[in-house]
């Protein structure tokens, strides 16, 4: 497989929802999914972001567009449940459920604490904290008779970790299920071996329970199911090293991450490092079982998304403090084309939380859906707002 030569044609920004400019929080973070029926769904926050917060992508959708997104309406009782990706059973994989409180109050002081971490965190094993919450589940949705259905998962993964957030009224513990949650974000990834996710938090080394300098920054874990999400098993964990550290206060170790199956048959998975920090690219070749030596992007990443279009381009998207767009047609996705820098709305203050989410809409066409915090309304008037432009591949040879 080689190269092509392409060139990317953006489209017009149309707005999804727009709402007043109400502080960090509502009207950020969105993502999209396509309907058996061919609509799309978007999604987003419409509350704080808060450390507590988890699992927020889940449930009915926000807005919905029947024409590949160039209109949205409002969200009506015909319009169910959103999900990633269909199971062996025939019914698709909506997301792992979140619970009514994301954090638990436990006695920490007869415990160990594995390592103090970064920003008043830390992290504990799972196993030394014996009332800790363990039960997880997820719900699956039947394209067929539009039923939902919730069941239990169990979670094979040695060397848990917990982390805690410390606050005046006591540490605040969270249970699997959270970290679990922060993957309906990211979306699952059909293998032909199997569904996979990853997700992120402070711990330890997996393969050998072993607590590094790094444990108290972030981890990127990759699990697998092959029982239609019953259970999830362990894979591969990617942590930083000595080379890719920042000794500075902002750095978080390797979050927000997000893996594309290539045209080459290979994984790439990008990462983020922290707001206004690099962000990271490594690859598979053996379905996520261990990965290259991770090697920098960009300077910036939050969030970075990547998609690999049937035309055989490759599209990212991350941001902060600006917005990137970048693409490739190397079939392995390690040389890629230097990075454009998406304008947004002129205005005071932040203009995005430079969260972006990709959808195939054919094999040429992404659409791109993210936050513009002054984006003009019909009056002309600023208004924080979801939008979303198309991203079209042409192949020029």
């Amino acid at each position: 497989m080689e190269k092509k030569k392409f060139h990317l044609e953006l489209g017009e920004p149309v707005a999804v929802a727009q709402g007043e400019n109400s502080g960090w929080g509502p009207y950020q973070f969105p993502k999209m999914f396509r309907t058996k029926s061919g609509a799309i769904y978007c999604n987003w926050l419409m509350g704080a972001d808060t450390v507590e917060g988890g699992g927020r992508i889940q449930g009915a959708p926000n807005a919905v567009s029947d024409d590949d997104g160039k209109t949205w309406r409002a969200v009506t009782p015909e319009d169910t449940v959103a999900y990633d990706a269909m199971m062996p059973n025939g019914k698709a994989f909506a997301y792992f459920n979140a619970k009514s409180a994301h954090t638990f109050d436990y006695d920490l002081g007869k415990y160990n604490k594995a390592c103090d971490g970064i920003q008043n965190t830390g992290v504990y094993f799972a196993d030394d904290i014996k009332e800790l919450d363990r039960s997880i589940s997820a719900t699956e949705y039947d394209p067929a008779t539009g039923e939902k259905q919730s069941f239990p998962v169990t979670l094979n993964w040695p060397y848990m970790p917990v982390s805690y957030y410390r606050r005046s009224t006591g540490d605040l513990v969270y249970p699997p299920c959270q970290v679990m949650a922060i993957s309906n974000y990211v979306g699952l990834l059909k293998l032909d071996d199997g569904l996979y996710f990853c997700t992120y938090t402070r711990g330890f080394d997996s393969k050998t329970g072993e607590v590094t300098k790094y444990s108290k920054y972030f981890s990127v874990y990759v699990f697998r199911t092959t029982d239609c999400a019953r259970t999830w098993d362990y894979v591969s964990q990617v942590s930083i090293d000595d080379e890719t550290f920042i000794d500075n206060g902002g750095f978080e170790g390797f979050c927000e991450s997000k893996m594309e199956k290539m045209p080459d048959g290979s994984v790439v998975m990008l990462m983020r490092t922290g707001g206004n920090h690099p962000s990271y690219l490594v690859r598979s070749t053996d379905n996520c079982r261990t990965w290259s030596k991770p090697v920098l992007f960009d300077s910036i990443g939050v969030f970075p998304q990547i998609l690999a279009l049937d035309c055989g381009v490759t599209i990212a998207a991350y941001g902060r403090p600006e917005m990137h767009l970048r693409a490739t047609s190397d079939p392995a996705g390690l040389d890629w084309e230097a990075p454009i820098r998406m304008e947004l709305s002129p205005g005071e203050g932040c203009q995005s939380c430079y969260y972006t989410y990709l959808l195939p809409l054919d094999g040429n066409t992404a659409l791109m859906v993210y936050s513009d915090f002054h984006f003009p309304n019909e009056n002309g008037e600023p208004k924080k707002s979801i939008v979303v432009r198309t991203i079209k591949a042409v192949i020029d040879d």
